[in-house]
This record gives C-alpha cells, sequence and structure tokens, in this order.
C-alpha cells in the first residue's frame, strides 16, 4: 500500500514517546479531524461506569475537557486506521504472521497487547481517507487475516493505547511496529 497524502507524510503517523496523550489526540485531531473519545472503569464492587462519549474540539475548549482526554481509555477509530483484532484464539504466531504480511505490503503499524485477553493491530494507510470503497477493503482485510469483523468503521470505540484496559486494569502495551523509514 502506497502511503500518499498532500502536506502530510507518512512520519506524521509515528508513534511520538515524548508526547502527552493530550498532544497525540490533538495532533490527530488536527490531522485528521475531529473523533470521540471515552472512559471507562470497572469499580471494586465490579459495577461497570461509562463516560459519554466526546469529541476532542469540545474537550479542548476547557481545562476540564483537557484533563478527561489525560484520563480517557476509549478512542474513535480513525479515517486513516484499520485495527486488526485478535481476540479469539489470539495466539504470538498469529500476530507475527498478520506483521510479516503487512510489513511485505510495507504497511505501517503498531501491535498491542490490549490488557485483557488479545492483541491489536493498528494498520495506517492514507489510501483509507479518500478510497471510495474503503469500508469494503477494511472487511477484507480483517475477514483474510480472520480478525473480529466490528472493526472496521470508524464509528467503533477501540481500548486506547497506554492506557489501562477498563475490566483489568493492565495497561495496552506497544510490543511490535514497523515504520516505513
Amino acid at each position: 500500500m502506497k502511503i500518499f497524502c498532500p502536506k502530510i507524510n507518512d512520519s506524521d503517523l509515528y508513534w511520538r514517546s515524548n508526547e502527552t496523550q493530550q498532544q497525540r489526540l490533538s495532533r490527530w485531531c488536527n490531522m485528521f479531524g475531529n473523533f470521540k473519545i471515552s472512559y471507562s472503569y470497572r469499580d471494586k464492587e465490579g459495577i461497570d461506569h461509562f463516560s459519554k462519549h466526546y469529541s476532542i474540539l469540545e474537550l479542548m475548549s476547557s481545562q476540564k475537557g483537557i484533563d478527561f482526554m489525560s484520563k480517557a481509555n476509549h478512542r474513535q477509530i480513525l479515517p486513516v486506521e484499520l485495527v486488526l483484532d485478535l481476540d479469539d484464539n489470539p495466539t504470538i504466531e498469529k500476530l507475527n504472521k498478520i506483521c510479516q504480511n503487512l510489513e511485505s505490503l510495507r504497511c505501517i503499524y503498531y501491535a498491542y497487547k490490549t490488557g485483557s485477553k488479545g492483541y491489536h493491530i493498528h494498520v495506517f494507510d492514507y489510501g483509507f481517507v479518500t478510497e471510495r470503497y474503503k469500508h469494503e477493503i477494511k472487511k477484507s482485510l480483517i475477514h483474510y487475516f480472520n480478525c473480529d469483523g466490528l472493526k472496521f468503521s470508524e464509528n467503533v470505540m477501540i481500548a486506547m493505547e497506554n492506557q489501562p484496559h477498563w475490566k483489568t486494569g493492565k495497561k495496552k502495551e506497544l510490543i511490535k511496529s514497523w515504520e516505513i523509514l
């Protein structure tokens, strides 16, 4: 997959370890448009709590909103992103095989241990923004790699990178990545 978009380059998608979560979310909002985030957790009694979904632009208008951005643990899938969700029978071998296939296609990706039972592979390609059949392409790739079929749309919330999983409290951690240099 060739990545091309005027005035934006593939290095804009790279993970920046020195960024705060608020800075990264603001940068992505400036690059790809507004998107929503939320916060959820399970309390000591086992009761699940879910916040409203807030847009980044809405949150940046107040200090309370900016503070919320730092604790958010879910976000919408970006228009330039495909999330391959390995929840059913996840193995490190399956993850590595998918990653090898993505590298042969020269795809930028970041693979994470979700903090729950599986893995997420985030694939970034500017072609998803302008491609008329992007949902069909995403569905085909999800099916080809035998991943959870619900993550093809931008209307889905996913676990936020480097944040604790809302059920387990374990951090979603980067375990593998490939960037075109």
